[in-house]
């Protein structure tokens, strides 16, 4: 009689878990911000953050991404929409999705730029250094 060797599951951590969640609902850029304007009671705001915001986001989503599950359709916004409200709903959610992405790229690029900045220079000169035409 061969015995199976089973392999034992690998988990993720929660602290790993909860900073994924946390980065992939607010942004990693969004956590230095408000720490360098505010300090320390900037802890405060974000355990509230987590109990109003982001706990009930991460129970949607995985409510809905579990709800959705034909593999035909590809899952997302505008399937929950278009499975729940119909195609319309579906349609511009997915414009207003797209529409919205594009400042938040330029947002994005202007982020990356600064702390490039700090990085390499050690102040926030580099925009200076850079012609308009690289990031508006």
């Amino acid at each position: 009689m061969q015995e199976e060797e089973l392999t034992p599951r690998r988990y993720m951590s929660w602290p790993v878990l909860s900073l994924l969640v946390f980065i992939t609902v607010i942004g990693f850029e969004n956590i230095f911000y408000p720490f360098q304007n505010q300090g320390l009671s900037v802890v405060v705001n974000w355990v509230i953050l987590l109990v109003i915001y982001i706990v009930p986001y991460a129970l949607i989503s995985a409510q809905l991404g579990t709800t959705f599950t034909r593999a035909d359709e590809g899952g997302g916004l505008a399937t929950w929409m278009r499975r729940t409200l119909g195609d319309t709903w579906g349609y511009w959610t997915s414009w207003i999705y797209w529409a919205q992405t594009l400042p938040y790229l330029v947002d994005v690029s202007n982020a990356v730029i600064v702390a490039l900045s700090w990085m390499i220079l050690g102040d926030n000169s580099l925009g200076k250094r850079m012609s308009n035409l690289t990031f508006g």
